[in-house]
């Protein structure tokens, strides 16, 4: 009976959906808490919440500022994601668009770029429902680019 781990899968996904809703009203130290009770689980999580755990580890370090912290974690999740995943998924386009914010704002603008078009190319290639919005979100990164530049022109 595997009733036990299932249950702790389920308990999971709360506890990543919780330190989501964390993150989100500013209460960043206490959802890092609940993203590393889970890591401290990791052989009883899904490989998909796995990732998705460690972007939200890497989400914590970037708006605590600590960039490497946070481009650590992100390709640890996108690692995870590129060998568990479809190659158009939406994850691997998430991990790949938070590798280029990240880059941007230590000012690596080639990578950023990069970063992001990998991003397109995949949501370009996804079925999903999700993806155009995804794309606009970033365009809006390569705009933020182009403004961080000053090359304006291209901003637009």
């Amino acid at each position: 009976d595997n009733s036990e781990q299932l249950m702790s899968i389920d308990d999971d996904s709360k506890l990543l959906s919780f330190g989501h809703v964390l993150t989100t009203i500013g209460k960043i130290d206490e959802a890092e808490t609940y993203y590393q009770r889970l890591l401290e689980d990791f052989e009883f999580i899904k490989h998909v919440d796995l990732a998705r755990c460690y972007e939200a580890l890497g989400d914590v370090a970037n708006e605590k500022g600590d960039y490497d912290t946070s481009l650590e974690l992100y390709h640890k999740s996108l690692k995870i994601n590129l060998a568990t995943s479809n190659k158009q998924s939406i994850d691997i386009a998430s991990n790949y668009n938070h590798l280029g914010e990240i880059y941007r704002k230590k000012g690596n603008f080639k990578k950023a770029f990069s970063y992001y078009e990998k991003a397109l190319t995949t949501l370009e290639d996804s079925s999903s429902g999700k993806s155009l919005s995804k794309q606009a979100i970033c365009y809006n990164n390569i705009g933020i680019v182009y403004q961080d530049q000053q090359n304006y022109n291209e901003a637009l």
